[in-house]
C-alpha cells in the first residue's frame, strides 16, 4: 500500500519522516534488504524534493548493501537512481554511465523492465545534451522494450511521450523536467 502511494501520488516529502523511521527499524532488525530498499527510496525522495546531491549518497549505500548481498538487479536500480540524480545535477556524462550500466546489468539478470526504465533515462540523459536523433532512437527503444515485457500500458506512455515531443524530445531544455516527470510517470505506473 505504501509503495503504491509513492509511486502514484509521488508525495515524496511527506513521506521521507515515515521512511527515516523505517529505515531505522530495518537496521535495528539487521533487514539488509529491506535497508537497501529504503534507502533507493530516500533516495527517489530526495530527488523528487529537490535535493539530487544527497540523494547521490542513498544510492551509493544501497548499492553497497546490494553488492554484499548479490543482488545484480537491485544495483541496477541503484544505477537508475544516480543516473536520475546526476541528471538532475546537470552531470549529464555521470548519468549516462550509470544509465548504460544499469542497461548492461539489467539485460544480465534478464529484467527487460528494470532495462527499459535505464533506456528512458538514457534517452533523456542525451536529450540534454542535445543528442536529439540519439534520444528519440532510445525512446522507441524503452517502448520495444516495455512492449516485450508484457508492460502496454507504460508502452503507450512512452508512445505519447514520443508524439507530444516528436523529434522534440530537443525541447528538454537543461533545467526543464517536464520529460522526466512523464518518464517517471511512465515508469511508477507499471507497478
Amino acid at each position: 500500500m505504501i509503495s503504491e502511494m509513492l509511486f502514484h501520488r509521488r508525495a515524496w516529502s511527506w513521506w521521507m519522516p515515515a521512511l527515516q523511521d523505517a529505515l531505522a527499524m530495518a537496521r535495528q532488525g539487521e533487514h539488509r534488504d529491506a535497508e537497501a530498499w529504503i534507502l533507493e527510496t530516500l533516495g527517489d525522495a530526495s530527488v523528487d524534493a529537490g535535493d539530487a546531491a544527497a540523494s547521490i549518497d542513498l544510492y551509493r549505500e544501497a548499492m553497497t548493501i546490494r553488492a554484499a548481498l548479490g543482488d545484480r538487479g537491485g544495483l541496477a536500480i541503484g544505477h537508475v537512481g544516480l543516473c536520475k540524480a546526476f541528471s538532475k545535477t546537470g552531470d549529464y556524462d555521470a548519468a549516462i554511465v550509470h544509465c548504460e550500466k544499469a542497461r548492461r546489468i539489467s539485460v544480465e539478470v534478464d529484467d527487460m523492465w528494470q532495462y527499459s526504465v535505464a533506456t528512458a533515462y538514457l534517452a533523456m540523459a542525451r536529450a540534454a545534451l542535445g543528442l536529439v536523433e540519439e534520444a528519440s532512437d532510445l525512446l522507441s527503444a524503452t517502448r520495444a522494450a516495455l512492449d516485450n515485457a508484457g508492460d502496454l500500458m507504460s508502452s503507450e506512455r512512452v508512445a505519447v511521450l514520443q508524439r507530444k515531443h516528436g523529434a522534440g524530445v530537443a525541447d528538454v531544455a537543461v533545467g526543464d523536467d517536464r520529460l522526466d516527470r512523464q518518464l517517471d510517470s511512465a515508469c511508477a505506473n507499471s507497478f
